[in-house]
């Protein structure tokens, strides 16, 4: 990945995600992200990643809260937090909360799935976006990610999917959740780019929810 772990602290993540109770989290899969080579396209192991997730019941706050408790109190990993400042219980115990908070939102994103295309929305989006730019390795995510923070970012890569039914669909779930994001600009943004309906709140007939209660 673009943000150097050492291999010491991959491993203590991998025996944090992947002890009894974490099947929620899909851990295998979500290790072998950690162990992408540079150069190597992330879409084939985001969809394994996420296809296994989806299929799993949720985590539950114990969960998540036992996940982070045991990576951050991991000596291999002290250096990965403690460029981020979260060292401190108080630091810890927050992110905790932020992750539980946000975990039902991020799960109800990741598993919005395309029957038309029997897909999960989020690997059609990175496929179409790869299709235009190239192999989507950590690296030119992290460009591209670069790029839209800096109002550079080149609206063709999307292509069709920028207004599709899949992006509509998380355009409802974001509606729901964080109605905050939409303010007057946003949403004028929007329905100029992909039409009024874009925030009608209607869900799409062919989007389907595929996560696991």
């Amino acid at each position: 990945m673009f943000l150097r772990i050492p291999p010491t602290c991959v491993a203590a993540l991998a025996s944090a995600v992947t002890s009894p109770g974490t099947y929620c989290l899909n851990g295998p899969d979500l290790v072998a992200l950690f162990l992408l080579n540079s150069n190597t396209s992330v879409v084939g192991p985001l969809n394994s990643w996420f296809t296994g997730l989806c299929a799993a019941p949720a985590c539950t706050n114990e969960t998540i809260a036992e996940v982070i408790g045991n990576v951050t109190a991991a000596s291999a990993c002290e250096g990965v937090f403690g460029m981020f400042g979260l060292t401190s219980p108080g630091a810890i115990s927050e992110i905790i909360a932020e992750v539980q908070a946000a975990y039902p939102l991020a799960r109800e994103l990741a598993c919005l799935m395309d029957e038309a295309q029997n897909e999960l929305c989020v690997v059609e989006t990175l496929g179409s976006v790869q299709s235009r730019a190239g192999a989507l390795t950590f690296t030119t995510l992290q460009a591209i990610g670069s790029n839209i923070a800096y109002g550079a970012a080149d609206p063709s890569l999307l292509g069709d999917v920028a207004c599709n039914a899949c992006t509509k669909a998380s355009v409802d779930v974001l509606l729901r959740g964080v109605p905050s994001v939409f303010t007057t600009d946003f949403n004028g943004t929007i329905a100029s780019e992909c039409g009024a309906r874009f925030l009608d709140g209607a869900y799409p007939a062919n989007i389907s929810q595929s996560g696991e209660t």
